[in-house]
């Protein structure tokens, strides 16, 4: 049986406090019958008990309080923070409860490891792409290693940046981690219930061959798909090489899953042959499209921010004029 510091995510019922936001999204969408790939969650109290015999605690609450490194000493910092956390002994029983699953999830094929922290998958901040995912593990020391790392994950620069610009505190922050069986998809991608980049009632997908890791580095250009939500009418740039009943059974699929948790979702799925997977569901944390000129400088900033042109300085090189941001302002917000 699974100890309690290793739980299945099937339906039963998790805590978010307990199993971090992504973990417990995974088990809300079990509990409604949708299909999830074989997952299990090492809890959040396991991550706070190995940092605290570990003596981590101190050396955290002074890095929380570190201000984000320059770049050219990110490598660095990260480097330090991996090798704290990958040195971490886990106590006999953590290690053979993580063991056994892994053991388990290894007898059908390769492993993810992804993770689940309490401050994840937030109406006002999706964390989506600040902590760590890993794909493909195919033995139990590397599943361990994993499980380390993504605890890292919580403490990396990029990670204290992001919850700094959406204020949200390090008080009490702790992270889980989801195993699971990896699926081999034939096509992954992800699924807006709401398109947050039309005023239209619309659904959008974008999906790529394959993994969905493609899609989320930028390696591959996603197929993308508008979907009427009252017809569910597609319409695409490449609707001829597409599997259009699979989109359509989708788009199905993400309005149930949008009723269910009663607010608009962002859905990470996989499609092996014709089945539908679905990895992931979070509140849709941008609805609706911003006005042309809403360039982001009227939101408030932190103190302590850094103004720079670097980025925009090649086709804005001197003082902008009204007139002139008015021609380039379309390039600049939707280029």
């Amino acid at each position: 049986t699974v100890g309690r510091r290793v739980l299945p995510l099937d339906g039963t019922g998790v805590s978010i406090d307990d199993v971090g936001g992504k973990a417990a999204g995974l088990d809300h969408l079990a509990s409604f019958g949708f299909p999830i790939p074989s997952s299990y969650v090492v809890t959040v109290e396991a991550y706070e008990r190995s940092v605290a015999l570990a003596g981590l605690a101190p050396w955290l609450a002074g890095l929380a309080m570190r201000p984000a490194p320059e770049p050219h000493d990110i490598r660095a910092e990260v480097d330090e923070i991996e090798a704290a956390f990958r040195s971490v002994a886990l106590e006999t029983d953590l290690q053979e409860e993580i063991e056994k699953t892994a053991a388990k999830l290894l007898a059908h094929g390769r492993v993810a490891v992804r993770s689940s922290a309490t401050a994840e998958d937030l109406g006002v901040a999706s964390f989506a792409g600040q902590y760590r995912t890993f794909t493909r593990i195919d033995d139990i020391d590397g599943v361990i290693d994993a499980v380390k790392r993504c605890w890292a994950s919580l403490w990396l620069p990029a990670a204290r940046e992001y919850r700094l610009r959406h204020r949200v505190s390090s008080r009490g922050l702790a992270m889980a981690v989801v195993l699971q069986s990896m699926v081999d998809a034939d096509w992954s991608g992800v699924g807006f219930t709401i398109d947050p980049a039309s005023d239209r009632p619309a659904m959008r997908v974008e999906m790529v061959p394959g993994l969905g890791e493609a899609l989320v580095s930028g390696q591959v250009t996603p197929v993308d798909f508008s979907i009427q939500r009252d017809t569910l009418e597609i319409t695409s740039s490449d609707l001829e090489t597409q599997p259009l009943r699979a989109i359509e059974d989708l788009a199905r699929m993400m309005l149930q899953v949008e009723m269910r948790f009663d607010e608009p979702q962002d859905i990470e799925w996989a499609s092996v042959g014709s089945d539908l997977v679905l990895l992931q569901s979070r509140p849709v944390t941008v609805v609706g499209p911003r006005s042309l000129f809403d360039d982001g400088f009227d939101e408030p900033v932190n103190s302590g921010d850094k103004f720079t042109p670097y980025g925009v300085v090649e086709m804005l090189p001197d003082t902008v004029s009204p007139l002139l941001w008015t021609v380039n302002a379309p390039m600049i917000e939707h280029g």
